[in-house]
């Protein structure tokens, strides 16, 4: 049997947290700590560290900005940060722990009137570029999935009049009536990075309003 000197997993904040949308990224990143939990009570060593969004590398600095882009309230840690985080967890006793820069939200804050549907409804428009970009791989994963059944309540998609780039690879309704008896796509002036401002958003409130009151 080999022996080791420490056993780290990296977990996430959404597990310590939670974030819409993402229960199950959340339960399988839990998943992991409560394995260390268990090689804990058997004697092993083992830490799972909770990191909140990451900075210098990855999908952030990829396609969302830069180390100042906020994300679910926190900014990318950098990974000078993320190593001495590490450095220091692992003389700690403790099988769980986290490590994130929490961002000033209240400099985000909507000045009030007006104003875009994301600054006044959303916490970021940073966190809505990140959940479509997450949707979209979603999206592309499930297209290769073909379900026994098709699910039985409505479906209603709200989405730009100008496609995503990567529409072409999930269809104009992103493939929801192959999976859905009842669904229904409501288009909305813009492009996926400003459909969520000025008149579109007031587009887009209205057309959510209309489906909560006749439910």
């Amino acid at each position: 049997m080999v022996h080791f000197d420490q056993s780290v997993v990296f977990s996430s904040i959404t597990s310590g947290r939670g974030n819409a949308g993402q229960a199950n990224y959340g339960w399988s990143n839990s998943t992991m700590e409560r394995m260390i939990d268990q090689r804990r009570a058997d004697g092993f060593p083992g830490i799972a560290i909770q990191l909140g969004a990451i900075g210098d590398i990855g999908v952030i600095l990829e396609n969302m900005g830069d180390n100042n882009t906020v994300v679910g309230g926190t900014l990318p840690q950098r990974m000078p940060s993320c190593l001495s985080s590490l450095d220091n967890f692992l003389s700690w006793n403790h099988p769980s722990v986290s490590s994130f820069i929490k961002a000033d939200m209240g400099a985000k804050k909507s000045a009030g009137g007006g104003g875009n549907f994301y600054s006044s409804n959303l916490r970021s428009y940073e966190t809505v570029a990140f959940t479509c970009m997450a949707m979209y791989s979603k999206f592309l994963m499930a297209d290769k999935y073909k379900p026994e059944r098709k699910f039985r309540g409505h479906i209603t998609l709200i989405r730009a009049e100008q496609g995503a780039a990567r529409e072409e690879d999930v269809g104009r309704d992103y493939g929801i009536s192959q999976v859905s008896d009842d669904s229904n796509v409501h288009v909305v002036e813009g492009d996926h990075d400003t459909f969520v401002q000025g008149k579109s958003s007031a587009k887009t409130v209205s057309i959510i309003n209309s489906i909560i009151l006749n439910k």
